[in-house]
């Protein structure tokens, strides 16, 4: 939308400066071939988008099998390959159903960004809070984040330590457990 915006602005200016019939119709087109391809490139781009939530949701049977159990409850904390924000939650509500009762920590690396996703089922809510967990996460990635406590988001700019902030969800859950057991 933006690209037609600018032609837009770029054809008027071609035709109050210069006026010439021969420059206008040659840039109206090429306006004229660039949309068709713009609209393909629009629809190929939303189209990626349905796949890559298509496959982390199709994924999660997968990662249910990284689910640890700590002091009697579960906690899934693993990286996500190739899921985009919307991927990552997706995914996680499809794992708060298939876990039951648990805590799942998810990131992903999108271009060179870090993405954090806590979930905590509704049952665990009154111990473990979601966006206090990726309050404390976010930090090792190089962000912050925060949410309700059920789902909490957040960002970071170091991916190289996705796995020490998943060894440090288990440190979490540990330490929890240890005050309310």
């Amino acid at each position: 939308m933006l690209i037609h915006v600018c032609c837009c602005f770029f054809h008027l200016f071609l035709f109050f400066f210069f006026n010439d019939t021969a420059t206008t119709e040659i840039y109206t087109l090429s306006l004229h071939d660039a949309l068709p391809i713009l609209e393909k490139y629009e629809k190929l781009e939303s189209e990626m988008k349905k796949v890559k939530q298509n496959q982390a949701s199709s994924s999660s049977e997968d990662l249910m099998g990284k689910a640890v159990d700590i002091k009697g409850i579960k906690l899934l904390a693993t990286k996500v390959d190739g899921a985009n924000a919307n991927a990552l939650r997706s995914l996680m509500d499809n794992l708060k159903v298939k876990i039951k009762s648990g805590v799942i920590v998810l990131a992903a690396v999108e271009g060179n960004k870090v993405l954090l996703i806590a979930g905590v089922t509704n049952d665990l809510t009154d111990s473990f809070h979601a966006g206090k967990i990726i309050g404390r996460i976010a930090p090792i990635v190089g962000g912050k984040g925060g949410g309700r406590p059920d789902m909490a988001q957040a960002g970071g700019k170091e991916p190289s330590k996705i796995n020490e902030a998943s060894e440090f969800a288990k440190k979490i859950v540990e330490e929890v457990s240890n005050c309310s057991g």
